[in-house]
């Protein structure tokens, strides 16, 4: 898992929203 990408994550949680 590479945490180092935060755009990553934010796509994610915005589709979850």
């Amino acid at each position: 898992m590479s945490f180092c990408q935060p755009l990553y994550w934010l796509r994610f949680f915005t589709i979850l929203s």
